[in-house]
């Protein structure tokens, strides 16, 4: 009878001892935080002229914020803007040199520029 009663009390132990390292031995997995990382694709460029002279010229050309976009009004035969993609020109010079405007007066009717008069 005292051999069962040092089993039972031995198998109680065993069972005590792994129910309490149990926790200290499972690695504790913390979870990473996701964090979505919105690119910027446009760039929104506003003239700074108002005539036409020198719009074949990126240093007349303004990168604006969005909430800072002037109000073009109606269309006429001075730039006024272009919300430019940049998965197609790296920045404005870009645009410029790879439309290959002849004239100041040509980049009024450039792809997705917005005029003004």
């Amino acid at each position: 009878m005292k051999l069962f009663d040092l089993g039972t009390g031995f198998i109680a132990a065993v069972l005590v001892l792994l129910g309490t390292t149990q926790g200290v031995n499972t690695p504790q997995v913390e979870e990473e935080q996701v964090v979505a990382k919105t690119e910027v694709t446009t760039q929104l460029y506003v003239f700074n002229n108002s005539t036409s002279t020198g719009a074949n010229s990126a240093s007349n050309w303004i990168p604006t914020a969005p909430e800072d976009a002037p109000n073009c009004g109606q269309p006429g035969d001075v730039p006024c803007q272009i919300e430019l993609d940049l998965t197609q020109y790296t920045d404005m010079a870009d645009y410029l040199a790879t439309n290959n405007f002849p004239t100041d007066a040509d980049v009024v009717n450039g792809p997705d520029i917005q005029s003004k008069r």
